[in-house]
């Protein structure tokens, strides 16, 4: 029975590639489908939830590559850098739905579509489970998401310190136990940018 879905699943794989395979060298006649197989799996975007998310995009949106539509998966995005910095200049990154901005990643999904760090970030406050002020939720606990200065003080993180004995948030944990930041010594390096 495993054997046949494996078939199966192998042949899915296939069928999704040679269909991907078709939208990117009819969108890029100068790519050859050697490198398009090259490049999805320097992607990793040859198997799973990749192929799939990039196969089912395509389908609904051909024009994806090109439009720069923000509402892509996170695989979309990868593929257009991909070209792009194989000289394919047709593709066009999708800017962040909230700021605009292209030149930047584009980790988080939002309600508009693909949103840059410091947009998702400004966008993911909530009420703290603890406090109730609107503040960016640094931990789930029981209560709900609480922010950064409850964590701060959590009983679940908050632990006697080795070195001043004063119970906070330890930063490091050493040979002797836990460390806050008063007590910890960050390590000494050589600056590497140091010239005579």
């Amino acid at each position: 029975m495993s054997r046949k879905r494996d078939e199966l699943r192998a042949q899915e794989r296939q069928a999704r590639r040679t269909r991907i395979t078709g939208v990117l060298t009819s969108a890029f006649p100068a790519l050859p489908e050697g490198e398009v197989a090259a490049m999805l799996t320097s992607l990793r975007a040859d198997r799973g939830i990749p192929l799939r998310d990039l196969g089912e995009h395509l389908a609904a949106h051909p024009d994806a590559l090109t439009s720069g539509d923000p509402g892509c998966p996170a695989v979309i995005v990868r593929l257009i850098q991909a070209l792009r910095d194989a000289g394919h200049g047709g593709a066009v990154l999708p800017g962040c739905s909230e700021c605009g901005r292209s030149d930047v990643p584009l980790p988080r999904f939002g309600p508009g579509g693909r949103v840059c760090q410091a947009c998702g970030a400004k966008n993911s406050k909530r009420r703290c489970g603890r406090c109730g002020r609107t503040a960016r939720i640094f931990a789930r606990r029981d209560e709900g998401g609480i922010c950064y200065s409850c964590y701060r003080v959590d009983p679940q993180i908050v632990r006697e310190c080795a070195g001043c004995g004063r119970v906070r948030m330890p930063v490091t944990r050493s040979d002797g136990g836990p460390l806050c930041l008063d007590c910890w010594t960050p390590p000494a390096r050589t600056c590497v940018s140091w010239r005579r």
